[in-house]
């Protein structure tokens, strides 16, 4: 998928959080699988292209160093492991979807792997309770 340009400019918080938070049910779905035979997988594949373009449009990616960002002890924990992401912020997200999402671009793979370690469900189920949060703050 080619990336181009940043987008989402102009898009409050709550919807760059919206547009990933839209994907917590379906990547978490019992017949959301990534592992399998070629041709098996055309709803995953389909949801994880929906998935990286809502971050592309929504502005999750970010320019900065993100190849050497993925190095540090926090890339690597927030990368290696998906019940990190229960304590990322915005901006982590930001980070790791960039390091995603042009990580793909040198490594094919990269994001397949994102999917089957559920690091993807766990990124849209984080943007969730972001935005939860988020609203419960604007209410008060």
């Amino acid at each position: 998928m080619s990336v181009s340009r940043p987008q989402g400019r102009g898009l409050t918080k709550n919807k760059k959080l919206a547009a990933l938070a839209r994907f917590a049910a379906p990547l978490g779905a019992p017949q959301f699988r990534c592992a399998g035979t070629a041709g098996e997988n055309n709803y995953s594949e389909e949801l994880g292209l929906e998935f990286i373009a809502a971050a592309t449009r929504a502005g999750w990616i970010v320019p900065f160093g993100w190849a050497t960002w993925s190095q540090t002890a926090e890339g690597q924990r927030l990368l290696g492991e998906p019940r990190h992401m229960a304590t990322a912020t915005a901006e982590q997200l930001g980070k790791v979807l960039t390091t995603l999402i042009r990580g793909e671009r040198f490594s094919e793979g990269t994001l397949s792997g994102a999917f089957e370690s559920g690091l993807l469900l766990a990124i849209a189920q984080r943007a969730q309770a972001l935005l939860d949060v988020h609203k419960t703050e604007g209410a008060l």
